[in-house]
């Protein structure tokens, strides 16, 4: 969703919608997120540790070596500690760019961290061929292509919808400051 907002955040459409406060909130759901993630990935390798069992020594031995070690390293930088620190920071996670590439960040790991779960288990030393690259990326393009498509015909958003056309009557200008209109006595 960031993302896209970021790619057609130019549109009058889309910054009719977007403010500081949506941005600010998409940037704390998606800190929320990340942090989800990392406590149930560490609890799931603490409790896979303490408990010593075999079956998952099995499953944590093949991704610890041979190359694949370093993907762990870069999830924890990558898809933790930067985004993290993104969101954390009150000016950043205020700025569509900066979360837009807090998003970015974590897309990438996630499509690393899906590498690294499935494939040391096919093969014991880091081996990445082109198409675990090429294959989710045309995935990307095909949705952002057909996304495109779909906002070109129907628009981004509500066409009427009533709140926004109320604050628009009462002078709210979507996009622009956070404050609430004052409610027109009459």
């Amino acid at each position: 969703i960031i993302v896209t907002l970021t790619i057609f955040s130019r549109r009058e459409q889309v910054a009719r919608i977007v403010n500081q406060r949506v941005i600010n909130d998409l940037a704390m759901l998606q800190l929320g997120t990340i942090m989800v993630w990392a406590y149930m990935h560490f609890f799931q390798y603490l409790i896979m540790w303490h408990g010593n069992l075999p079956k998952e020594a099995r499953w944590f031995a093949p991704r610890s070596t041979g190359g694949w070690e370093y993907f762990a390293i870069f999830l924890i930088v990558f898809n933790l500690a930067l985004p993290l620190v993104v969101l954390l920071v009150p000016v950043p996670k205020k700025t569509l760019g900066y979360v837009s590439i807090a998003s970015v960040l974590v897309l990438v790991s996630h499509w690393v961290e899906s590498t690294w779960l499935v494939l040391p288990a096919s093969s014991p030393t880091l081996t990445i061929s082109w198409l675990d690259i090429a294959l989710p990326l045309a995935v990307g393009a095909i949705w952002i292509a057909a996304y495109a498509w779909f906002q070109g015909r129907q628009g981004f958003g509500p066409a009427h919808h009533p709140v926004l056309d109320e604050l628009e009557e009462e002078g709210f200008q979507p996009g622009g400051d956070m404050q609430t209109p004052t409610p027109v006595s009459g």
